[in-house]
């Protein structure tokens, strides 16, 4: 007989239950991770919009006044909001998606206070580029200058909103459509007071 010291190897069964407990735990860690990338995700555009509600406010005390945006806001009316700024500008083809974010952006820019509150917003939720990555620029018919035409966004790459209706509305409301990109759901974000 052999007395030597038995060699003992895994079932296939212990296997099977390592690895049913390993998928488990992978499972639960990426769901963790996912829900941690869309809550801080949702606290950069939470963020943003508080910074725009000051910004607008520096912007009320100097000029008493609101940028004014109604909904259903087109690219023609941001053509002659535009044009009625400091520089006479124009651009002929830009989406009608953006036309209320590239308004506020563009008079809270006018704006010393208002821009400087403006400045604080992180990068990635301002752009210059469509959602195909094309660069936008509008043209300055006086010197036939090509400017940026830059966007407030979501942290998730999306056109944020800003309505303002001077007979109806106190204050203006800015709002992201949240992870969903459909307005009027509950993960809507929103500054409305």
């Amino acid at each position: 007989m052999n007395g030597g010291p038995r060699q003992r190897a895994f079932s296939l069964v212990e296997m099977l239950v390592a690895m049913a407990i390993i998928i488990l735990l992978a499972a639960l860690v990426l769901g963790v991770g996912r829900h941690l990338v869309h809550q801080s995700q949702e606290r950069l555009t939470a963020s943003a919009l508080q910074v725009l509600v000051a910004a607008l406010e520096q912007y009320y005390e100097s000029r008493q006044t609101f940028p004014e945006a109604p909904p259903g806001f087109r690219q023609a009316d941001l053509e002659n909001a535009l044009r009625r700024g400091p520089q006479d500008r124009a651009e002929p083809d830009i989406q009608n998606t953006y036309a209320s974010s590239e308004l506020l952006y563009y008079r809270l820019d006018e704006a010393p206070d208002s821009r400087r509150l403006v400045e604080t917003i992180a990068d990635s939720l301002k752009t210059d580029l469509d959602d195909q990555g094309r660069r936008r620029r509008f043209t300055v018919q006086a010197t036939g200058e090509q400017i940026p035409l830059v966007r407030f966004v979501d942290a998730w790459g999306r056109s944020l909103r800003y309505v303002y209706e001077p007979d109806t509305m106190t204050f203006p409301i800015v709002s992201s459509a949240g992870i969903d990109g459909q307005f009027g759901t509950a993960d809507d974000l929103t500054s409305e007071r």
